[in-house]
């Protein structure tokens, strides 16, 4: 939506300050007349090749100058300034207009390509610095949300865009105009990167209603603004997840009783005295003898193999173990040939396992009372509940992340869960959301806080180990709606975020833009 600025009283009486004691520039560094260009936080003409970056800034601290004197720099590297040059302009002020837009491709539909405007500053001054023919506007700022863009006492110096927006700057009365992509400043991270989400959105129960808004289409909508939120955020290392439109959001039932868990969470070899037995898609499984020392992936290993005996699919995956566990616990999911995740039921007058030491535990989805969450010992583990949601309907891509939104957790008392490569998670790179991480999506930003955590590839808090800076995304703070609420991502958690989730890292979560 177009954000439409007029000229105040106060900052029109700043910049006549400004003109009456701004410093001649040399006449060698004059450019060519009627021209119209952008210059970095240091003065310096943008190059073709370059590009206007997002701040990382809280919008109106003092990093963007109010002083528009000609040879004020800024201390902020994204911050930038438009430059006109005409030896034959008379007048002591010129204005410029600037638009971000975003040109959509509609050939596709068969239909000209047309372009949606993110933001507008009308009428932006630009002073003659004094004795030369240049002209030169205040510093400017690129911010991605409207609640950034409305921020007190810079508002006719902010402009909203989107990554892979261009940012046109046409002199009001003149034919002068200039471009630049928004992308990143920085000539080390030039490069856009795109992550690719999947969202889950559960029913309360098979067949009922969706855990967010009145029906299917509205739970759908409602996800998609979790990407929106996600963009506006990350846009500031450079990141985005696509157009929210195209985004890919399901709509599904809770898993049933589909996830067969041996050894759960106390890794305990078995003893040999029992055997497992089981049906899936109404097949007999077994019975397998459990062997002496045998460890939870030896026995899921086992019982896989007497399923593929019977022409089934089986996927065993190793958890990391629990810090009160013994050994890793071990995960089976089995499937037909068409690929779908079987019910698994115990056979008929026998219990599933019978071994006095390893346990056999089958997982499935109930969100009468919510989500039975992690705590601090199995937080890389995750709950039996958890597991079966992700590793029943997740896509088992590790390139992708995939993003579940439930009604709510059990103890109520988060909003959100990453699990993460660090960690040494089997379900990692998986998000799971409440209704309220939606309720307060641009008040906490919990989607995007707990996508960094995926990104960063990190699970803890900076003020875990450091001074609490409540404006940073990564801090655990409370929600905070505001100008200076928990969003701010630092240079070093940008390139962190590369390094650990870009291009060249396995998995490659961030892939670099065509």
């Amino acid at each position: 939506m177009a954000v439409q600025y007029a000229l105040s009283a106060r900052l029109s009486a700043l910049l006549v300050g400004a003109l009456c004691c701004a410093q001649a520039r040399p006449a060698a560094a004059e450019q060519a007349a009627g021209t119209l260009q952008f210059l970095d936080a240091d003065n310096r003409p943008i190059p073709d090749s370059g590009a206007l970056g997002i701040s990382r800034r809280v919008t109106h601290d003092r990093s963007l100058p109010r002083d528009a004197a000609a040879l004020t720099v800024s201390p902020d590297p994204d911050n930038f300034r438009l430059q006109f040059t005409d030896s034959r302009e008379p007048r002591s002020v010129v204005y410029a207009t600037l638009q971000a837009l975003s040109q959509l491709d509609r050939r596709a539909a068969g239909q000209a390509e047309s372009s949606e405007r993110h933001g507008l500053l009308r009428h932006v001054p630009l002073l003659r610095v004094a004795g030369t023919h240049q002209f030169r506007s205040p510093f400017l700022r690129l911010v991605s949300d409207a609640t950034d863009v409305s921020a007190p006492d810079v508002g006719l110096q902010l402009l909203r865009a989107q990554l892979g927006d261009q940012v046109l700057a046409t002199l009001v009365q003149g034919d002068a105009a200039a471009k630049q992509r928004v992308g990143s400043s920085s000539e080390r991270a030039r490069d856009s990167l795109r992550g690719t989400l999947r969202v889950f959105v559960l029913r309360q129960q098979r067949g009922g209603a969706p855990v967010l808004g009145k029906n299917d289409d509205e739970a759908v909508e409602l996800a998609r603004r979790q990407v929106e939120i996600a963009n506006e955020i990350w846009a500031q290392c450079n990141v985005d997840f696509g157009r929210p439109e195209s985004a890919e959001v399901r709509v599904v039932d809770p898993p049933g009783p589909t996830l067969l868990a041996f050894g759960d969470l106390d890794g305990l070899p078995a003893r040999g005295d029992g055997e497992v037995s089981l049906r899936a898609g109404g097949k007999l499984i077994g019975p397998v003898r459990t062997q002496a020392g045998a460890l939870p992936e030896q026995t899921a290993l086992a019982v896989a193999r007497a399923a593929r005996a019977q022409g089934l699919l089986a996927d065993v995956s190793l958890n990391p173990r629990a810090d009160h566990g013994a050994h890793p616990s071990a995960d089976l999911v089995l499937r037909d040939g068409a690929g779908d995740v079987l019910v698994i039921s115990a056979d008929a007058g026998r219990p599933m396992g019978t071994d006095a030491q390893q346990t056999v535990r089958v997982g499935w989805v109930d969100l009468a009372d919510g989500i039975s969450e992690f705590d601090n010992t199995i937080s890389a583990v995750g709950t039996l509940e958890e597991r079966t949601l992700v590793k029943v309907l997740g896509d088992g891509d590790p390139a992708t992340i995939d993003v579940f939104l439930v009604n709510r957790f059990v103890n109520r008392d988060r909003q959100g869960e990453a699990f993460i490569e660090a960690d040494g998670s089997s379900m990692a790179n998986a998000l799971i959301f409440d209704r309220n991480a939606v309720r307060y999506e641009r008040q906490a930003w919990v989607q995007a806080h707990e996508l960094g955590h995926v990104l960063l590839d990190e699970p803890l808090h900076p003020d875990n180990v450091g001074p609490d800076r409540p404006w940073l995304l990564m801090d655990a703070d409370a929600r905070q709606g505001r100008v200076g609420g928990p969003k701010r991502l630092t240079e070093n958690e940008c390139a962190q975020a590369r390094r650990r989730s870009g291009p060249g890292a396995f998995p490659e979560l961030l892939k670099k833009q065509p």
